[in-house]
Parts: C-alpha cells; structure tokens; sequence
C-alpha cells in the first residue's frame, strides 16, 4: 500500500501490479481505519483525493500579476522573511522538493538566478512580514 498524490488510479490497474490499497494523504483518522481494515479483509480500495482548492479570481495576492500562483506566492513571501526551505516545507506543510519546485518556478517568473534576487524582489513588490499571520503558524497567539 502506498500515499496517493492527488487524483485516483483505476481498481484494476492496481491490482494488476499487486498494490490493495491507494489512499489519499488527506483522509481522516476514521477514514484512514476504514480503509486499512477494508484491505486487510481483501477488498481492494482506491481513494480520491480532494483538490487543492482554487483560488478566486476576485482575489489578489503579491506577484499575481507576474502570474506567481497564490501558493508561490506564500512560499516567496516566507523566504523573503530568511525561512529556510525547511522551515517552509514545516510551516506549510509540503515536502522540502515541492517547496524547492515551487522556488524554482517563482526564480523563472520574476527572472531571478539566486535567492538572493528573488529576495530582493519580494521586498520591492510587497512581501513583508505579517508577523500576526507567522506567530499563528508557529502556535504563538
């Protein structure tokens, strides 16, 4: 059994390549029960995951105009305020790699070659800390 990315495969396949069980990292604790103890009794079970949810068009974000992504954005706007990729992946709860795919595509857009340009970029267009945003991340209210 293995963590589905989002999207589903189809039960056949799977079973074909002798995989029981294809499941969501966003299931709930019960949901997560119910599907190993579906496996253990021999079912094959094949979960969908949600979507990252969209954002609203009517909604704006710094760089949206240099068509950075909303999540972009936010990872931007933390390295602007000197996280590590860690220290991303852990407040935004990624992988290290999707936060690195993530800055690489951000570097692409604005023209940057190092951290330090898309740093400086993200002071000149708006990313400043919001430290009442940060201390609800890290769990200081």
């Amino acid at each position: 059994m293995s963590a589905a990315p989002d999207g589903a495969t189809k039960p056949f396949t799977i079973a074909l390549e002798g995989v029981h069980g294809y499941l969501s990292k966003t299931l709930t604790a019960p949901e997560l029960v119910a599907a190993l103890e579906s496996v253990n009794s021999g079912q094959i079970v094949v979960s969908n995951s949600p979507a990252r949810a969209r954002s609203a068009e009517e909604l704006d974000w710094p760089g949206k105009e240099e068509g950075i992504t909303d999540r972009e954005s936010e990872i931007l706007a933390l390295i602007t305020q000197g996280k590590s990729n860690a220290a991303v992946a852990e407040l935004t709860y990624l992988s290290p790699n999707t936060v690195k795919s993530h800055i690489r595509s951000v570097y692409r857009k604005i023209g940057a070659s190092s951290r330090t340009q898309a740093v400086l970029w993200g002071v000149e267009h708006g990313f400043t800390p919001d430290h009442r945003r940060i201390e609800r991340w890290v769990g200081r209210r």
